[in-house]
């Protein structure tokens, strides 16, 4: 250490570019740690906020789901099956991956109301 302390007092000039450039690194490696861990927790925070809006999202599409099926039920119970089954037609078509009750669900009305549909005018293919 002494010997150091010698050198130094010898290069005054070089010594303090190596300090200020020891101490440049140990500040660079300092802030690239901190700045790490900060997008670290930037990162974090967009996957749950992703998280969330993918969670707004299938319950929307749940919804739109809903209404749709519903107004075909209701349009259906009205009296009017050819204009509810295409209601539901659609709402089949909007159904998300892993909506499997909903899907069942809409199968399973559409069996049932178009039994009720009157049979197909003379000239026109039987419904099949």
């Amino acid at each position: 250490m002494e010997r150091l302390g010698r050198w130094a007092r010898r290069n005054r000039g070089l010594a303090t570019a190596a300090g200020l450039a020891a101490a440049s690194l140990v500040a660079l490696a300092a802030l690239s740690v901190g700045f790490g861990v900060y997008q670290g927790k930037e990162a974090d925070a967009l996957r749950h906020e992703q998280g969330k809006t993918e969670a707004a999202l299938r319950k929307s599409e749940l919804l739109s789901v809903r209404l749709t099926l519903d107004q075909g039920l209701t349009l259906c119970e009205e009296g009017n099956p050819a204009a509810g089954m295409l209601w539901l037609a659609r709402s089949l078509e909007m159904v998300p991956d892993g909506a499997d009750d909903f899907d069942r669900t809409i199968r399973a009305s559409l069996g049932a109301w178009s039994r009720r549909l009157p049979p197909a005018p003379h000239g026109l293919p039987a419904r099949g």
